[in-house]
């Protein structure tokens, strides 16, 4: 434990200790922030993931501007009297807080509850209860509990499952041992919090019996029978049966008590699609999902979570693997397809989710409960002794965080695979695995195994040439190749003059059912009306990625006006975060069938003059921007910052002075930086070469 740095405690009510003396906290925005970064401590926390835990519904307008204050108010109080020390890392996308080993009680907890296990392993009952104890003594009541965000508490949910893990370990080593007297309060009171988690009535059970108590035991038996039928409409499991059997008889409880089987009578449920997509590359991805899968039972959920912009082919290696692992998941691989249920409400799709997988886990119709929270309950008893995996693609139509943690199977042999198009804050602990567009030869692979080798090898460079029209992207090229297969002597040469043509590639985004024009309609039309437009407007500027500067210019509103709508855009999975250009600035593009989609959306619903205006105005800024001081520009003082002639639709409403900027001044990060004329060239390479070419072809540049 470093004494020069605070100590943190989320294992009850959240605290922080400086120098052994508490902080006052606030109940308040700081109070989430905090929380989310100690629950994912010295890992990156996304912007985006803190403003989902304080907004999980309609984030203001402000959000991010509110975050950036909370974070600050906290290194000021997390920082005082330590010269200055910021514990609080700011990364690309988010901010990391530092805690040195042994100064969050989690890291206490785990230590202890680790030597625990290493002591069940060397078969010492008495070194692991004490260790097991020592573990528990760090909780100090409910996890966070006094937080309700829906973010925070389907993080500290973990903690609350890990500590009732513990308790039930410790409990049932000592009644090997025969300890009964002091274990029956405990287990008392456990039961009555917990009355539906059957391990910890079974234990009562045996302590009372092994105690003498068996009119106790029976009763208890008879009570919790009772709640279990009530709320669930089931029977006690076939355990809880055969004790109450053997107390009735007078036999010993401890023989009835044998470890769970892992296999299941009656059919497997196997509800993955078959695979239908050919997987081509992806070696790093499937090798690191099935070493996690195939990775020995733990405590702790086994999650990974896909990511990767739409046709980058997250379904099909989801698919592929969950068939290709079924062995080590013999009781069975669930799915789901959320993106195929997108007209469905989210809580109602859960629910539905919920009973589809509690029939193919053997529950008839009748049993199955209406209530969604005892579905989930019982989905939970039915996965905690079962080894199953469970498959949730295209989790972006969830909209509701919490809502996914109700999928989680319980048991420490299951695990839990899932796809989305961005980063998910309430799968914690979840391994990322990224995919991004296919290589070069890996593209060319994939068309090749779809319409053959010889014609690849016939024209190798066509073939090049269609993988990149096509965008490198596993789902377009298939496409393609399927559309190529059923045209055998179609040269590929005349295959890449048609696909030049915006309505001939559009055609690629349904392939074998797969419908990306609908899915990403959907996501279109729940946008804001400003964001939409910007979405469309920007795609029909043929530049690879802008800057935030030019953003604000394009639609005229503030910088950080322009980096909200953008981060909408990249949370919705309808733009990308292209990274840090030469000179600093971060840049957001397109992913290729996103902006095949979108430039026929624009077509559509933008007239030719407006799109024109766009077109200028970017390349006028463009244009200034190589003569002009680039904290003018940001500022809006380069010429041409009057009135733009494009519709009020496209133009994006100001704030008010001051709410966002703090006294109406820009904040640094939103400036454009002063660089060498060098870098800035390098930056704006293809703004520059497009703005010539746009005014050049209008006779615009005379003069400039």
């Amino acid at each position: 434990m470093s004494e020069k740095s605070p100590y943190f405690g989320v294992l009850g009510p959240l605290e922080v200790m400086l120098d052994g003396v508490p902080l006052p906290l606030r109940r308040n925005r700081q109070l989430v922030v905090l929380a989310m970064l100690l629950l994912r401590a010295n890992r990156a926390v996304s912007v985006n993931q803190l403003v989902d835990a304080l907004w999980p519904r309609n984030p203001p307008s402000t959000a991010v501007g509110q975050v950036q204050t909370c974070i600050w108010s906290l290194r000021r109080m997390l920082t005082a009297g330590r010269d200055g020390c910021n514990i609080i890392e700011t990364n690309s996308t988010g901010y990391t807080l530092r805690v040195p080993d042994g100064n969050l009680d989690t890291d206490v907890f785990e230590m202890h509850a680790r030597a625990a296990d290493e002591a069940v392993a060397r078969m010492n009952r008495v070194e692991a209860v004490e260790y097991g104890r020592r573990a528990l003594s760090t909780v100090r009541g409910v996890v966070l509990g006094e937080i309700d965000s829906p973010v925070v508490q389907a993080l500290a949910a973990k903690w609350e499952e890990r500590r009732l893990l513990v308790v039930e370990q410790c409990i049932e080593l000592e009644l090997e041992q025969g300890k009964f007297v002091g274990i029956i309060p405990e287990l008392a009171s456990l039961v009555r919090q917990f009355p539906l988690r059957e391990r910890l009535l079974e234990q009562y059970l045996r302590a009372l019996h092994g105690n003498g108590q068996r009119a106790e035991a029976l009763s208890a038996y008879r009570a919790g029978r009772h709640v279990i039928a009530s709320q669930l409409g089931l029977e006690p499991s076939d355990t809880l049966q055969t004790l109450q059997q053997r107390i009735l008889a007078g036999e010993s409880a401890e023989e009835s008590s044998p470890q769970p089987q892992l296999a299941v009578t009656g059919t497997v449920p196997v509800q993955a699609p078959p695979p239908v997509v050919t997987l081509v590359g992806r070696v790093g991805a499937v090798d690191t999902i099935s070493r996690l899968l195939a990775g020995p039972p733990t405590l702790e959920h086994r999650i990974a979570l896909v990511v990767g912009p739409i046709g980058s082919g997250k379904s099909a290696l989801a698919v592929r693997i969950a068939h290709d692992h079924r062995a080590l998941f013999p009781d069975g691989v669930l799915y789901v397809d959320m993106g195929a249920e997108r007209e469905r409400e989210a809580n109602s799709l859960i629910s539905t989710t919920l009973r589809s997988f509690l029939f193919a886990l053997g529950v008839s119709e009748r049993e199955i409960p209406s209530h969604e929270a005892d579905r989930v309950t019982l989905y939970r008893n039915l996965t905690a002794t079962r080894r199953v995996l469970v498959v949730v693609d295209n989790m972006d139509n969830l909209d509701h965080v919490d809502n996914i943690v109700s999928l989680l199977p319980f048991g420490s042999g299951c695990a839990l695979l899932a796809t989305s198009r961005r980063e998910r804050p309430d799968l914690p602990g979840a391994r990322i695995v990224r995919l991004g567009p296919l290589g070069d030869s890996e593209a060319v692979a994939l068309l090749a195994s779809i319409i053959g080798d010889d014609r690849v090898e016939a024209e190798p460079d066509s073939a090049l040439s269609l993988v990149r029209a096509a965008g490198h992207l596993p789902i377009t090229t298939c496409a393609l190749a399927t559309r190529l297969a059923s045209r055998p002597r179609l040269p590929l040469g005349h295959a890449v003059a048609q696909l030049r043509d915006s309505r001939q590639a559009e055609r690629l985004l349904t392939h074998n059912g797969l419908n990306l024009r609908a899915r990403l309609a959907a996501g279109v039309e729940a946008l804001p009306a400003d964001a939409r437009w910007l979405w469309l407007v920007l795609s029909d500027i043929p530049v690879p990625d802008f800057a935030v500067w030019l953003v604000a210019r394009i639609v005229g509103t503030t910088p950080p006006r322009a980096d909200e709508l953008l981060e909408l855009l990249l949370d919705r999975g309808l733009m990308e975060l292209a990274g840090p250009d030469t000179a600093g600035q971060l840049r957001y593009g397109f992913n290729w069938a996103v902006r095949v989609f979108a430039m026929a959306q624009a077509a559509e619903q933008i007239s030719i003059e407006e799109r024109d205006t766009a077109r200028t105005r970017a390349a006028h800024a463009w244009i200034e921007l190589a003569g002009a001081d680039g904290d003018d520009l940001t500022n809006g003082q380069a010429r041409g910052n009057g009135d733009t002639g494009l519709s009020s639709a496209l133009t994006v409403s100001r704030p008010e002075r001051g709410s966002e900027l703090g006294g109406g001044q820009i904040p640094d990060r939103y400036r454009v930086p002063r660089v060498e004329p060098a870098i800035r060239f390098a930056a704006e390479r293809d703004g520059y070469d497009f703005a010539v070419r746009h005014l050049g072809a209008e006779g615009r540049c005379a003069g400039m």
